[in-house]
């Protein structure tokens, strides 16, 4: 443990570390970085923070300079409109596929807007298909209470060798 901590910081990334394991490095003072990007975006999101006094790596911000190019569609019907679906901006440099008509990128991938932190967004849903439309499906209604992170086997297994 004491190797990871003492790093400036630990990134992870292609998959969502659970909330137990991100909980529990953070905890113990690891400077814990999670990043989240898409095969036709490229980088999009880290939760990248001052941690000094944020220990919410589950969250992921946009950065300042994205924020024209990265907006969050609501599609929480009758909820209280923190729900949306990741849209990427027509004039992202490298986006390789468009789904809209407007030139932009819808991803599929469902957040939740932070209670108070702005800019701040905790990831419920990550497409696994190529341009599934979330509001079309409806889908999402039934996963409300679901918070669907995926972790890979193997930065799972090297993670909880650290916690032990």
């Amino acid at each position: 443990m004491g190797l990871l901590k003492d790093m400036d910081l630990v990134g992870v990334g292609g998959a969502v570390l659970s909330k137990k394991a991100g909980d529990e490095l953070t905890g113990m003072g690891v400077r814990l970085v999670s990043r989240f990007g898409s095969a036709e975006c490229g980088f999009l999101l880290s939760s990248h923070r001052d941690f000094r006094g944020d220990g919410e790596c589950k969250f992921l911000r946009v950065p300042r300079e994205s924020r024209r190019l990265l907006t969050f569609e609501n599609i929480d019907d009758g909820g209280d409109g923190r729900k949306g679906e990741l849209v990427v901006g027509k004039e992202w440099s490298a986006m390789a596929k468009r789904n809209r008509e407007d030139r932009s990128f819808a991803t599929s991938d469902m957040f939740e807007k932070h209670e108070s932190t702005s800019q701040s967004y905790l990831p419920l849903i990550f497409s696994c298909s190529e341009g599934r439309d979330l509001k079309s499906t409806r889908r999402y209604g039934s996963l409300r209470s679901r918070e669907l992170l995926f972790t890979t086997q193997t930065m799972r297994a090297r993670l909880e060798n650290y916690t032990h």
